[in-house]
């Protein structure tokens, strides 16, 4: 599988750091597919610097290449 993410928004820019779609981050991109589908929003709430930020953008980023 490709990674779903390009390098650049990876931390710190790291040469050879991949994206790991995990359990959180497909629950993520599942919520936000079925925000978009109803016109609703979503909020990710988990402790300060598990990558909340970083699971929404590339979610959105992928699901931004699935509806293209």
């Amino acid at each position: 599988m490709q990674d779903a993410t390009p390098p650049g928004p990876h931390f710190l820019d790291t040469p050879g750091v991949r994206t790991l779609l995990t359990r959180g981050m497909l629950a993520v991109s599942d919520a936000l597919a079925d925000a978009y589908a109803q016109g609703r929003f979503v909020c990710v709430l988990a402790d300060a610097g598990v990558g909340k930020t970083f699971a929404v953008h590339t979610a959105a980023r992928r699901l931004g290449e699935l509806f293209a």
